[in-house]
């Protein structure tokens, strides 16, 4: 019988609440098992660090449980070399230069280095402390040293071949979702409220600003309008009512299904051209019609007015798109029928699913 390889995810998050990481290689945990991979999954925050990380306050319960993080990722330092792989997601430790991502490569046998978004753009910044405790020799060391890349887009791909000593083993992977958990599908009707959605966290609440005064102008013209935001903080527009969900895994797509339009604002810089397009793909997934900016892999994956309406940063060109939806609800089914094919055939997780196979028995 063939024995069994051992992979090790070393991640940021714990398991099951970030999108990264569900959306990615998480939901195949099952899938490699069955394929001859034991998995151990070690990430470095706690769940009582991830409850109060991007709450204000709790300093010293951060401070405490981001050291127990370092300590954890010490600890691991022996057992690297039991692993077959050492699967790392986005880094090995948030702050510092590139001392442990050394050190856990050369302790490894295979790395396979996954990178989402464009994150040597963000660990350049130096906008605040822990942005200045950062430094991108750690991501530049993942991306030059590792065996494999993993890349949420295709252009993130072109960024890391001018950086990897093995361009050769560089692969986009898209996010990609379950159909059978994204069920129902959104059904249209002729109806006079309608539910304009986003869903996101913390990290993309300033992409919302971009259209914030789109919403208030697409609500004042038509008062049966209503704004959902699903996310782990509360988002206010002066003037304009909101309704805020909070974002829970086991009502998730209960969530979703009650928005009738989705909206995807983006920023037109070098962080997003590394972005996935997941929140595009979660919509259409539902038989829910996007809007989206007219950006990075928005353009590769939505085809304008056939599964999705894709529009610039203009407010103008985004009201024009939300009452094209709000009042022809044909035109909603229609997008949101070719929307869900559309995931089906490249999205989805029996598709994306043999793409991770082939890299983890690659080495």
């Amino acid at each position: 019988m063939k024995p069994r390889k051992k992979i090790l995810f070393i991640c940021p998050y714990p398991k099951g609440v970030q999108a990264g990481q569900r959306f990615k290689y998480e939901q195949y945990f099952d899938l490699f098992q069955s394929n001859n991979f034991d998995i151990k999954v070690s990430s470095f925050m706690s769940f009582q660090l991830w409850k109060i990380i991007y709450q204000p306050g709790n300093l010293l319960k951060k401070i405490f449980y981001t050291l127990f993080g370092y300590y954890k990722r010490i600890k691991e330092i022996k057992n690297l070399s039991n692993y077959d792989a050492v699967y790392i997601f986005m880094w090995v430790v948030p702050l510092g230069g590139n001392f442990f991502e050394k050190i856990y490569l050369n302790k490894s046998k295979k790395v396979i280095y996954d990178i989402e978004d464009n994150i040597l753009i963000n660990f350049k910044k130096k906008d605040n402390l822990v942005a200045f405790l950062r430094s991108e020799y750690k991501i530049k060391y993942l991306i030059k040293n590792s065996d494999y890349l993993i890349t949420s887009s295709p252009m993130l791909s072109d960024i890391c071949k001018t950086i990897s000593n093995k361009s050769f083993n560089i692969e986009y992977i898209s996010a990609s979702i379950s159909l059978n958990r994204y069920l129902p599908t959104k059904n249209h009707v002729n109806k006079d409220s309608i539910t304009i959605g986003w869903t996101g966290t913390h990290s993309s609440r300033d992409y919302l600003d971009i259209i914030k005064n789109v919403l208030i102008k697409v609500v004042q013209n038509n008062p049966n309008i209503k704004i959902k935001i699903i996310s782990n903080f509360n988002y206010q527009i002066k003037n304009l009512k909101l309704k805020n969900t909070k974002w829970n895994k086991k009502t998730e797509i209960e969530d979703l299904l009650d928005i009738d339009i989705g909206i995807y604002p983006l920023t037109t810089d070098k962080w997003v051209a590394g972005k996935s397009g997941l929140k595009a793909i979660q919509f259409m997934a539902l038989g829910i019609p996007v809007v989206a900016t007219n950006i990075a892999m928005n353009k590769k994956i939505i085809q304008n007015m056939k599964n999705g309406i894709l529009v610039n940063n203009n407010d103008n060109e985004w009201i024009d798109a939300i009452n094209l939806l709000v009042e022809d609800y044909n035109l909603r089914n229609k997008i949101g029928i070719a929307s869900r094919k559309t995931v089906a055939e490249n999205y989805s997780t029996n598709i994306i699913g043999d793409k991770y196979l082939k890299i983890l028995n690659s080495l």
